[in-house]
This record gives structure tokens, C-alpha cells and sequence, in this order.
């Protein structure tokens, strides 16, 4: 007699169903919770772009074009003790109001009649003492932009008569004679010697070096001290 075979029971398709719905809503549980715990890219750089402080606004400069040149004293010379000096503006323009720009003189700024302004010069009227002095200029250009310059100059008044001779003390014509600051050399002058003198003016109460140069090869020099105002120079 045979014996029956024990097959394993199917389980019924009900149950299946179910668990496969189970299956299912877990996934898509799953699929919601990964979805917002994760912000979108640009939420994140929205939020990357708020956090950084805003760029503080760097102060206005003046155009690189614009250049502001001094004339009427000069560093490399001696000016004279009064006079005007002028402020040339290329690239920018001064304001209108005479309020906006200041010229000072040793740190003293000069009262205002005695500067004038036009869109592109400034002059001043200075009265400045022997020696060493500082000009500056400050002011604000047409678009509110800060602008300055300075310069360092000196100034005399004293006049130094110099007499070129030979080794005879003869007087000699022809030479060229440039009168330096001593302890300065770059500030100097040169002139000319008709008939074996030269005249320097607007010299600071300092030592002065003077050289001179004949066109036939010949030359001297002297150190002239501040009290001298004439000075003799042998050529040899």
C-alpha cells in the first residue's frame, strides 16, 4: 500500500497580497524619509550664499589716469620764498566749492584768498621761509574721490656771486657753473659765466658746493659757507 507524499501547503493568495502590500508601503515610507532629510542642491547653496556677510564697500580711489603735477617750485631746484604754485590736474577734475581743497604749507594750511580753483588748476600764493618746505595739496575730485600730492622744497633768498679766474686771478669767460646743495646734491642750479661770473639766487642759508667746467678741459670747485655771498673758483 502505498503511502501518501506530504507536499509542503501553499500559502493561500490572500496572505501573499498582504505582505506584498506591507512590502511595498515600507519602501515607500523608506523612499519619503531619504527624500526630505536630503535638501535640494540649491537650497543648500541658498543657504550657503546667506550665511556669507556682505563685501563691505572698498573707499573710492582716484583713476589711475589722473595725475595731479606741481608747477612753479620743483624739488630739484631753490625756489624763491614767495611766489604761486600751481596744481595741474590731468585725468580727473577739482570740485567747484573752493571748501573741498585745503593747500598747506609746512602743516599751515593757506587761507582762502590766497588760492584759487578752475576744473583742472589749483594755484596758491605762498610766503614760505628760508630752507626746507612742504607743500601739500588735498582735495576731493568731481565724483567725490579723495586726491593729494606733496612736495619738498627749498627755498632762499640769498644771492651768491661766484668769479671764475685763472691761475693768474684773471677773470675766465665761458664756463659753466652749477651751484649744489651740499648736503643735498641733487637740488641745484647752473648757469652760465660771462666774463667770469656767475650769479646764483634764491640760495637757503646752507653750505653750497660749486663746480665749473671750461670748455678747453679746464675746471675747479669751492665749498661756499653759508654767511659767503661771493666766492671766487680757479680753473686749473
Amino acid at each position: 500500500m502505498n503511502e501518501p507524499v506530504n507536499r509542503p501547503r501553499r500559502r493561500p493568495l490572500a496572505a501573499a497580497t498582504q505582505v506584498a502590500g506591507l512590502l511595498a508601503l515600507c519602501a515607500a515610507a523608506v523612499a519619503q524619509t531619504t527624500s526630505e532629510a536630503v535638501p535640494p542642491a540649491a537650497e543648500d547653496a541658498a543657504e550657503d550664499a546667506a550665511a556669507v556677510p556682505a563685501a563691505a564697500t572698498p573707499p573710492p580711489i582716484v583713476d589711475a589716469e589722473a595725475v595731479i603735477r606741481i608747477e612753479g617750485v620743483a624739488e630739484n631746484r631753490f625756489n624763491p620764498t614767495h611766489g604761486t604754485v600751481f596744481f595741474v590736474l590731468n585725468g580727473a577734475d577739482f570740485p567747484t566749492e573752493a571748501g573741498d581743497v585745503a593747500v598747506l604749507l609746512n602743516d599751515a594750511q593757506l587761507p582762502s584768498p590766497d588760492v584759487s580753483l578752475s576744473r583742472r588748476i589749483v594755484a596758491a600764493s605762498y610766503v614760505m621761509p628760508t630752507g626746507l618746505n612742504e607743500l601739500i595739496l588735498r582735495s576731493w575730485d568731481a565724483e567725490g574721490r579723495l586726491m593729494s600730492a606733496d612736495a619738498l622744497v627749498w627755498a632762499g633768498d640769498r644771492l651768491l656771486v661766484v668769479d671764475v679766474v685763472d691761475l693768474a686771478g684773471q677773470p675766465v669767460a665761458g664756463a659753466t657753473v652749477t651751484a649744489q646743495l651740499a648736503n643735498q646734491r641733487s637740488v641745484q642750479a647752473t648757469v652760465d659765466a660771462p666774463g667770469g661770473v656767475a650769479q646764483f639766487v634764491n640760495l637757503p642759508d646752507e653750505s653750497i658746493a660749486v663746480e665749473a667746467r671750461h670748455p678747453d678741459g679746464r675746471s675747479g670747485a669751492v665749498a661756499v659757507p653759508p654767511e659767503v655771498q661771493r666766492a671766487i673758483l680757479t680753473l686749473r
